[in-house]
């Protein structure tokens, strides 16, 4: 009977230890708290000017019963924004008497109005740069301002004229316990007294693409100093994609403070968008920036960043 009960509290006290290093290894090898359950996900579509056909996740579907297309006004990308929405699981209203649309995704809101270049996010209002239209019937959206602010990344293939929208959302799952204590990023950390006194001293980067080497008056904000911090490591370089026909844009691989203002950008204009990316125009946008800088030259500034892809390298000008 005493051997058997030894048995019985060593197996209990076995079970107790797996339990417990189960569970440190389980937060040791996932930091952010959250379930393992909570991973990712991604829901891929893609839609093309003039092709009647999208793809939701490689698979290809009409967008709706009548042909409609995506189309290219004033330089933007319109798109029957219904097929989109709904399939990301948002919804969609029209009100036929004042001609709006209401789009509903998660907690956002989004209200458009056909002919009218303010649109509405949440009750407040956003400055469109093209105006929804009705066409064969078919209500017509700026697919940028729509996926954007729905927080999807939206990418432009010029050779091919297709637009890709990214969406990713994580699993509905509870976080960690209120006890773990959040840590600070390297992107997020804040500046030093003494680094945030020396990177005010800079006031001029230079952008590198190819052979050609533009000089680019540095705004004076927290992020153009968080990103003189990152000149001072090292050149940055960044990988940057043509969108719809006016600017480049880039991952920064890191965050820097935002200070958002609704403005209309021109060319030479390099902005902060969405915390992470980099954006160099040629042309021109109304949306929400921080603006890091502008290139003091614009000679040739057009022909250096051509049609396609680029690599640009931000360094500080000596």
């Amino acid at each position: 009977m005493m051997k058997a009960k030894k048995s019985i509290v060593f197996v209990t006290a076995m079970t107790m230890i797996c339990l417990v290093f189960g569970t440190f290894v389980c937060q040791a090898n996932n930091p952010s708290g959250k379930s393992a359950l909570a991973a990712s996900t991604e829901q891929i579509l893609t839609l093309q000017i003039g092709n009647p056909q999208m793809t939701v996740d490689g698979e290809s579907v009409n967008i709706d019963d009548s042909g409609t297309v995506p189309v290219i006004v004033d330089d933007r990308t319109l798109l029957p924004v219904r097929a989109v929405v709904e399939a990301v699981g948002g919804t969609v209203e029209w009100d036929g008497d004042t001609r709006t649309t209401t789009l509903k995704y998660k907690s956002d809101i989004i209200k458009l109005t056909i002919d009218s270049t303010t649109a509405y996010l949440n009750d407040t209002a956003q400055t469109l740069d093209v105006t929804p239209v009705i066409i064969n019937d078919r209500t017509m959206l700026p697919i940028r301002f729509i996926a954007e602010s729905f927080k999807f990344d939206v990418a432009w293939d010029n050779e091919t004229q297709t637009v890709t929208i990214t969406k990713t959302s994580e699993a509905d799952e509870p976080t960690a316990s209120p006890t773990t204590t959040p840590t600070l990023t390297p992107s997020a950390a804040p500046i030093a007294q003494d680094a945030k006194d020396d990177t005010e001293a800079v006031t001029k980067m230079n952008v590198q693409i190819g052979d050609a080497v533009f000089t680019a008056t540095l705004e004076d904000n927290t992020a153009a100093r968080e990103f003189v911090a990152m000149m001072k490591e090292a050149p940055v370089t960044i990988d940057m994609n043509d969108y719809s026909g006016f600017e480049k844009v880039g991952s920064l691989g890191r965050s820097l403070t935002a200070s958002n203002s609704q403005m209309t950008t021109e060319a030479g204009d390099i902005v902060l968008y969405s915390g992470n990316q980099i954006v160099m125009f040629y042309g021109s946008n109304s949306w929400s920036y921080t603006m890091l800088g502008h290139i003091d030259d614009l000679t040739s500034w057009k022909e250096a960043l051509g049609n396609g892809d680029i690599t640009a390298v931000f360094s500080i000008a000596e």
